[in-house]
């Protein structure tokens, strides 16, 4: 929880200068709910929290729960890549593209995603975002990961 205020604030503090908004995305409905009292507490009023998973397509997922001791890090929407599972959603996935469209954002600035692999599925999901030249995102941190979608379990 820490951790995630910490980010909310580094987030907030990057936008906040040039009237810039944060858009969140989180599949996992109990994070989403720890997420949405990390905004409140944080005071943050330029957070928007999207509780869908960051695809290529508009789609439904399973998404396998593996919340040990509070940490989410090992859900994923793989049951291959996730840890020991204790229960699964049902979640809706969306490509970036649609949800910066429907928010009426023009520009996308930058882009971190934590998915385990499936960064080429989000970075589809955002291609429109280079279309334009003003949408180009300055900075795009995908995490230190080398293994590939395939290799975890995200396409056949």
């Amino acid at each position: 929880r820490r951790r995630s205020s910490y980010r909310i604030r580094h987030a907030q503090g990057k936008s906040q200068g040039r009237g810039g908004r944060v858009v969140a995305f989180e599949p996992n409905p109990d994070t989403v709910s720890q997420l949405r009292s990390n905004v409140a507490a944080s005071a943050a009023t330029n957070v928007i929290v999207q509780p869908i998973a960051c695809t290529d397509t508009d789609t439904t997922l399973t998404l396998f729960d593996a919340t040990l001791g509070g940490n989410s890090g090992s859900s994923s929407l793989s049951r291959e890549n996730a840890g020991p599972v204790t229960r699964s959603y049902t979640v809706r996935g969306r490509p970036i593209d649609d949800v910066v469209s429907e928010l009426g954002l023009r520009r996308l600035d930058v882009l971190k995603a934590d998915v385990e692999g499936a960064e080429l599925i989000v970075l589809r999901g955002a291609a429109r975002r280079g279309e334009d030249s003003e949408a180009i995102p300055s900075q795009v941190d995908i995490g230190s990961r080398s293994q590939s979608a395939r290799e975890h379990g995200h396409v056949r």
